[in-house]
C-alpha cells in the first residue's frame, strides 16, 4: 500500500474507512487555523486539499462564517435598497 500524504490521515469507524484532510491556514492576526474534512475516498480528500490550498494562495477562499441566514437576509434587504438608491442617482 502506498503511503498517504502528510496532510491526510486514514480512520476506520462504524461507517468504514474514511480519509481526513487537514490544511494549515495562517490568519492575518497571526493565529493558525487548521480546518479539516472527512471523505469516503482518498481521491476526494486530495481534491479538496488541492482546491482549498489553491484558493488560499490566490486569495479566493471564503472561510466559514458565523453569519446566520437571518442576518444574511437582512443584509440582502439592505443591498436591495442600496441598489434602488444607486439606480436613481446613476447618470444616464
Amino acid at each position: 500500500m502506498a503511503r498517504l500524504p502528510s496532510y491526510i490521515t486514514r480512520a476506520e469507524g462504524k461507517r468504514g474507512v474514511t480519509y481526513e484532510a487537514r490544511i494549515n491556514v495562517l490568519l492575518p492576526d497571526g493565529r493558525r487555523l487548521q480546518p479539516k474534512r472527512r471523505f469516503k475516498t482518498l481521491d476526494a480528500a486530495k481534491d479538496w486539499y488541492a482546491t482549498t490550498s489553491a484558493e488560499l494562495a490566490s486569495g479566493r477562499h471564503t472561510a466559514p462564517s458565523e453569519v446566520t441566514v437571518k442576518q444574511a437576509a437582512g443584509l440582502s434587504g439592505f443591498l436591495a435598497s442600496a441598489h434602488k438608491f444607486v439606480s436613481i442617482v446613476k447618470p444616464e
